[in-house]
């Protein structure tokens, strides 16, 4: 851990599974690097420091469970899944990590705002047509 990072880890949620509680602020840090890079490409500002306690938040507040759905989320998932093996996986790979943990951002903005959902809950709204108003 470097000077910069030190003391900012996010404490896992008391409910996750102990062999999940260490893999938890690993997970964090690498979905908010990425999605901090992604939504300043966009036109966001805020940092990765913002992005992780944002993260982290949203997983507090899910209680481990899909915002939208309700549905228990599989934590035992994170950090396991391998965008090579989803290609070569099909169908199978998709039901077996269809409640992996996700952040997904509801208001679409590139701002570090979210609610955890499943992957499965996460592509379909991603696929779903915008509704006319």
């Amino acid at each position: 851990m470097n000077r910069k990072t030190q003391g900012m880890e996010p404490s896992p949620p008391p409910w996750l599974p102990d062999s999940v509680a260490r893999t938890y602020p690993g997970w964090v840090q690498r979905k908010a690097v990425t999605l901090c890079k992604r939504d300043q490409k966009r036109g966001g500002t805020a940092n990765v420091q913002d992005y992780r306690l944002a993260i982290h938040q949203a997983v507090l507040a899910s209680g481990g469970c899909d915002h939208w759905t309700g549905e228990q989320l599989d934590w035992h998932l994170i950090g396991s899944y391998d965008p090579k093996q989803a290609d070569a996986g099909g169908p199978e790979h998709k039901r077996r990590f269809a409640l992996l943990p996700t952040p997904s951002q509801p208001s679409g903005y590139p701002e570090p705002q979210f609610v955890i959902c499943a992957w499965r809950t996460h592509a379909e709204q991603i696929s779903a047509p915008a509704a006319d108003d």
